[in-house]
């Protein structure tokens, strides 16, 4: 089993709105499953580690890693976009159109592309 787990309360652009409880959850959810489930390689980022590059490395690392009958967990706690955006530490609220969120799609499209 593989797991990438992020959580983001702070943000570098001021103008989105700091969270309370997201870090927390990220690094609960990491401590609960690392300490129970044997043989668990997990990746934690949260705050300012979990940028578009650094989330988008574990996430590909984790998946081309990864067996083919292997279960893989992806856990995120922060801000998302209505358009389905994952915002991440170093997202610009003024673009959101950039490379610095992550889509639904994209997270597909990575699957997709080890498939």
């Amino acid at each position: 089993m593989k797991a990438v787990f992020v959580g983001i309360d702070r943000y570098l652009d001021p103008a989105i709105p700091e969270l309370s409880g997201a870090r927390r959850d990220a690094m609960a959810l990491w401590a609960l499953f690392t300490d129970t489930i044997e043989g668990l390689a997990a990746r934690r980022l949260v705050d300012e580690e979990a940028t578009h590059s650094q989330v988008s490395d574990a996430i590909l690392g984790t998946l081309e890693d990864a067996q083919a009958d292997e279960l893989i967990v992806i856990i995120f706690a922060g801000h998302g976009s209505p358009d389905g955006r994952l915002l991440l530490s170093d997202t610009d609220a003024t673009d959101l159109g950039n490379h610095q969120n992550l889509r639904g799609q994209s997270a597909a499209g990575m699957l997709e592309r080890l498939l």
